[in-house]
């Protein structure tokens, strides 16, 4: 709420045509990203490659963020979703 009581003075132009471009080409690479299983494997083997972003997501997180997972943990990702 402080944004919109303090007023904008100037919107960057740059700002706005950068955040237009991600915008655009995030959902058209994502788009492209999950057919390119699809086309590679086939239709019927595609839905279980594309699953195991969970697991990977998960497997990230302990290695970048340094978390700790424990068993009762990785079920709780891989059930969830």
């Amino acid at each position: 709420m402080i944004f919109l009581s303090a007023g904008v003075q100037r919107i960057p132009s740059r700002g706005v045509f950068w955040f237009t471009v991600a915008g655009m080409t995030g959902g058209l690479a994502g788009r492209y990203l999950s057919l390119v299983p699809i086309n590679r494997v086939g239709l019927a083997r595609a839905p279980i490659l594309t699953q195991t972003r969970l697991v990977w997501s998960a497997a990230m997180a302990v290695v970048i963020l340094g978390g700790l997972l424990s068993v009762a943990g990785a079920f709780a990702i891989i059930s969830g979703g």
